[in-house]
């Protein structure tokens, strides 16, 4: 068929459910969105995720602000503030 979609994308898979996914998938993903930010890095993710040539996006760049009004962070975890 002609179908629209161009590409499929993964979010939150660590680096044993990217390797369990390109073992089996038959229509490989192109981007790994995760959570990244200076308290967060994961470094060795988005490294290996390159490697297998996902590009990788990032959400909550700033900090964890929407964790705080769910209790799971604090101000101090924040990486910015509204002024």
């Amino acid at each position: 068929g002609t179908g629209k979609t161009r590409t499929i994308g993964i979010c939150n898979f660590s680096t044993q459910l990217i390797r369990q996914l390109l073992s089996t998938a038959t229509i490989r993903p192109s981007t790994l969105q995760i959570e990244a930010h200076p308290h967060n890095a994961q470094s060795k993710l988005i490294r290996f995720a390159r490697e297998c040539g996902l590009a990788v996006t990032a959400f909550s760049v700033f900090g964890p602000s929407s964790y705080i009004e769910l209790d799971m962070a604090c101000d101090n975890d924040l990486l910015m503030t509204d002024p």
